[in-house]
């Protein structure tokens, strides 16, 4: 049992988490005609005639922080996500397991909720619900953020139900794995220090060695 948890705190301690977010913030679109398709630093809109960029301070809780916004697109309408057709929609590449958070507002200061979705592929009806893995309905004048985890390898999109606005998208990625580290290599010979820091032959002092904790001198 000793020698099976020494080999699992072996592995444990040299498996790292690595993390990358991907901000796209709309203020950076302040000089770009959002009023057709455009892609910026990896992300697609696909506008139309009444899409428009527009300044204005706008600040978002997500948990204990605090996200603080200068400008936003206005989709200009209900966006047209189907299969062969897309207008008011954002688009970008994403992972598995990857978390995908939208900053938005509903698009007027009366009305309706509305709705931000995340899809992943559209169907042959247009705004199909049934199609997403996330949504959240604003209030009139409300601000907020829909967040969802990637199913599948492939396109995110990001859409509406009617005219919002959009702040920013964060694209999150997540991978784990074991570096240069398995139960293999701890039992033929390989020595680590108390860290789990793989040490050379000439190392002196305390090693796990072959499943057993021993001094090399």
């Amino acid at each position: 049992m000793k020698k099976i948890f020494t080999l699992i705190a072996v592995a444990a301690m040299a498996m790292s988490v690595n993390a990358q977010t991907t901000v796209w913030d709309i203020a950076n679109w302040s000089e770009t005609d959002v009023t057709a398709e455009v892609t910026k630093d990896g992300l697609t809109y696909y506008g139309e005639s009444k899409s428009a960029y527009a300044e204005g301070n706008a600040t978002i809780t997500k948990g204990e922080t605090e996200y603080n916004f200068t400008g936003r697109i206005k989709m200009g309408g209900g966006s047209t996500f189907k299969t062969g057709s897309f207008s008011r929609v954002f688009c970008f590449d994403a992972k598995k397991g990857d978390v995908v958070t939208v900053f938005g507002c509903h698009g007027s200061s009366s009305g309706d909720d509305r709705t931000f979705f995340l899809s992943q592929a559209p169907s042959d009806t247009n705004r199909d619900a049934t199609t997403a893995f996330a949504s959240k309905a604003l209030a009139a004048s409300e601000k907020g953020f829909v967040e969802g985890t990637v199913p599948a390898d492939g396109k995110v999109y990001v859409w509406a139900d009617a005219n919002n606005g959009i702040y920013a998208i964060y694209l999150t990625s997540s991978t784990a794995g074991i570096n240069n580290v398995t139960v293999a290599e701890a039992e033929n010979g390989a020595a680590y220090n108390l860290a789990g820091q793989k040490v050379a032959d000439d190392f002196k002092g305390v090693v796990i060695k072959n499943g057993k904790k021993m001094i090399q001198k």
